[in-house]
């Protein structure tokens, strides 16, 4: 599916692509590399620690952090060079929209969460919250979980007012309640992940919980160490389900008519041409398709793979062996990043590799 064209090191996972340019960033720099040849088109003069970056419409607003605090310097999407720094703000979401939420910390350490419109180069609104959980933007809500994760807060994108929020233990709707991801928006059900396996539906405009998914979402293993598969799930962009991809197990959740958990638990364990068997450590659903990587079990670190496996057949449908030196590896968290024509994937040294779709 995939052939290997490229890779840098001292990259960081942010990546941007568009038709003609790909945009990361290696060494502190921002790089934007052609993407008929990838030959690099220029190279930004070196920050400090780029904390975040996003491309949109002609400009790249780089998030810089220094002197304990984010610093947004504006550069020139054509040429690489710094047109304009105006705000101390730190953009953590980077969908490809007009509005981005940020973070901003004030001289008495005051905590602010708010929204930046990138047409207009304005504040939208910001409220004093403190998060330092997840959070979701889409749709007409920014969301997010506090740092005990126990809390969740709906935002109107409109004016930043308060929608609703909810404890989920002070509710009794777990009472060990841990969020530990929120997983999507479903038509008008925000989907979230509870420690202990655990997957709840609440209404978006009401915050009624209109239903708790009581089985327990996990994968037990030879070893009787339980892994949490609810927090991997992952919301297709088409069909009414849920998967996840995880270890050696993959796990469907059905949405629509009826909610409900279905064990599609691997006939065997996920292996290679050569029957070694494989761990997946982070996985990207893209279409039918997730895009993992993975290591070879009992070969410790150095057994880096990257694949694609299929969700209607369940079966790995290509797979690329990195050779990484001992001590190099896939770590777990983010998955491979996927367009229409290439694959990203960044290793434990920062190192990012580029993959190009076969014709």
């Amino acid at each position: 599916m995939y052939l290997y064209k490229q890779s840098y090191v001292n990259a960081t996972r942010f990546v941007f692509f568009e038709k003609d340019n790909t945009y990361l960033s290696y060494n502190n720099r921002v790089v934007a590399l052609d993407n008929n040849n990838f030959n690099i088109v220029w190279i930004s003069s070196p920050f400090r620690n780029v904390f975040s970056f996003i491309v949109y419409s002609e400009i790249i607003y780089v998030s810089d952090y220094y002197d304990n605090k984010s610093h947004n310097i504006y550069i020139d999407k054509s040429t690489g060079g710094i047109v304009n720094k105006k705000y101390d703000l730190a953009f953590f979401s980077q969908e490809k929209l007009n509005c981005v939420l940020f973070n901003q910390i004030d001289e008495v350490k005051q905590e602010y969460i708010g929204l930046f419109n990138l047409d207009q180069n304005v504040i939208t609104w910001q409220k004093v919250i403190s998060t330092g959980g997840y959070y979701l933007y889409e749709n007409n809500f920014s969301i997010f979980t506090n740092r005990s994760h126990r809390e969740i807060k709906v935002l109107d994108n409109q004016d930043g007012s308060l929608v609703w929020e909810l404890d989920i233990v002070l509710s009794g709707i777990y009472e060990k309640g841990e969020i530990i991801q929120l997983l999507g928006i479903y038509q008008t059900i925000l989907l979230v992940a509870i420690k202990g396996g655990k997957l709840i539906g609440i209404d978006i405009q009401t915050g009624k919980v209109e239903w708790l998914l009581q089985e327990s979402i996990t994968e037990q293993s030879e070893s009787q160490h339980s892994v949490q598969l609810v927090q991997y799930l992952q919301l297709h962009s088409l069909k009414p389900c849920l998967y996840a991809l995880k270890n050696h197990i993959f796990q469907k959740v059905t949405l629509s008519p009826h909610v409900k958990a279905d064990p599609v638990f691997l006939q065997e364990k996920l292996k290679d041409k050569e029957g070694h068997t494989l761990s997946v450590r982070a996985a990207t659903l893209k279409g039918d398709y997730f895009y993992f990587t993975a290591e070879r079990e009992g070969f410790g670190f150095g057994s880096g793979l990257v694949g694609a496996f299929h969700i209607e057949s369940m079966e790995i449908v290509w797979l690329y062996d990195m050779h990484f030196p001992q001590g190099v590896f896939f770590a777990g968290g983010e998955g491979p990043k996927v367009d229409e024509k290439r694959l990203y994937v960044i290793d434990s040294e920062a190192t990012l590799y580029i993959f190009e779709r076969e014709q």
